[in-house]
């Protein structure tokens, strides 16, 4: 009963999601830190993703917190598939410095690219009543206190769509006619944060927002920087493994000297796989 109403509700909203009219994706520069598989095959990826406000000052600015899994990476003449979930800060969409919970996907093949945020295009399909994609997240971490996150999965399921589940809620999917039918699995993924200045409004005093709690992990990094831990992904076969580690990854920091990223791996039981990240911010 309950999966014939979660198929009944999927095709309602799937016909009300993709009434929405397209809208072109706009110029970007960002920085980004990030943890990286090598090249596998994998159906699905999962993390708890900590919950920061962060102080953005410009409305050109936005920062994220996300995990991605990609078709086609590293892979030259291929077409680039890439699908992404997370936390966002966004004072352009938003005009605040809330975090929201926010979806993204891309192609990109043979000088056409495909894609969107959120609902900018037809693209997610909003599945749940409860958790809704661009929402608020009220409950946010404590600066050396109480610390807030929420657990996000992204996974393949046997009806061709790749779903987002936060917690236990299936949120929504990515249809996989998005791709046309072409991605079966993915063959990377990678969780980690970013910082991003809007196209329209780059210039030479131009300045990259905070990422994670706009701390380095050097300061401090439980209660202090930002993490994510409980780093799985889900293999061809079904089942939840622990991210690789050590050489098994490709570990990337792109402005050293704004963000900070302290890889653990699984030294610690009640985390598990897991790393802190994030920074201020500046001209990087």
């Amino acid at each position: 009963m309950a999966a014939a109403m979660r198929f009944f509700l999927m095709m309602v909203i799937f016909f009300v999601a993709f009434s929405t009219p397209q809208a072109a994706a706009g110029d970007s520069r960002s920085r980004s830190v990030s943890i990286r598989t090598k090249p596998g095959e994998f159906i699905g990826v999962r993390a708890s993703l900590n919950i920061w406000n962060l102080s953005l000052t410009a409305d050109a600015q936005y920062s994220t917190s996300s995990l991605k899994i990609y078709q086609g990476f590293g892979i030259p003449g291929s077409k680039l598939s890439v699908i992404e979930a997370g936390l966002m800060v966004n004072r352009k969409t938003y005009s605040d410095n809330e975090p929201r919970l926010f979806v993204r996907w891309s192609t990109k093949h043979g000088g056409h690219d495909n894609g969107c945020l959120n609902f900018e295009c037809q693209g997610f399909v909003q599945f749940s009543r409860y958790i809704l994609v661009g929402e608020v997240r009220s409950n946010s971490s404590v600066f050396r206190g109480n610390q807030e996150s929420i657990t996000v999965l992204i996974s393949l399921l046997t009806d061709g769509n790749w779903w987002l589940d936060v917690g236990n809620e299936p949120v929504g999917y990515w249809p996989g006619s998005l791709f046309n039918n072409e991605m079966k699995y993915g063959n990377v993924v990678e969780w980690g944060g970013a910082a991003v200045i809007n196209g329209d409004f780059i210039d030479d005093k131009a300045t990259f927002p905070p990422m994670g709690s706009g701390h380095f992990p050097s300061e401090g990094e439980f209660k202090v920087a930002a993490y994510m831990k409980q780093l799985q992904v889900l293999n061809r076969d079904g089942q939840y493994e622990d991210a690789p580690s050590g050489d098994g990854v490709v570990i990337t920091n792109e402005a050293p000297t704004c963000y900070g990223l302290k890889d653990h791996g699984n030294d610690d039981g009640s985390s598990g796989r897991h790393f802190y990240f994030g920074g201020p911010g500046g001209k990087c």
